[in-house]
């Protein structure tokens, strides 16, 4: 699964963003052996949608974060959040599935 944000996912369906809900249902599809969910954004990666890459057989245990998250440097330069949300994510994958490898596009600063 690719898109520019994958975590934005529902925004313009629902009115927030819903990527698990559609993974959950994706994962219940006949046919498909496995997901990989490239481009999240950790802003909105939530206890929600870890559970659900954590706990879905089907979705492969990774998360594709751009690098720019993990360095607040780069982050002010671009004038974007701190990358606090990035550390949070990849420590709830990481407790979530610690049996599976949680891997992301960089490591913290």
């Amino acid at each position: 699964m690719i898109a520019q944000d994958t975590t934005a996912y529902g925004r313009d369906l629902y009115g927030r963003p819903s990527l698990a809900r559609l993974l959950r249902e994706l994962a219940g599809v006949e046919g498909i052996d496995w997901i990989r969910v490239m481009y999240t954004y950790p802003s909105l990666i939530d206890n929600e949608l870890i559970d659900v890459l954590a706990g879905e057989e089907r979705i492969v245990k990774y998360l594709d974060i751009p690098m720019q998250h993990g360095s607040d440097k780069v982050l002010q330069m671009m004038s974007r959040q701190s990358s606090r949300e990035f550390r949070t994510a990849s420590f709830g994958m990481n407790t979530a599935a610690p049996s599976d490898r949680s891997t992301t596009g960089c490591r913290p600063a």
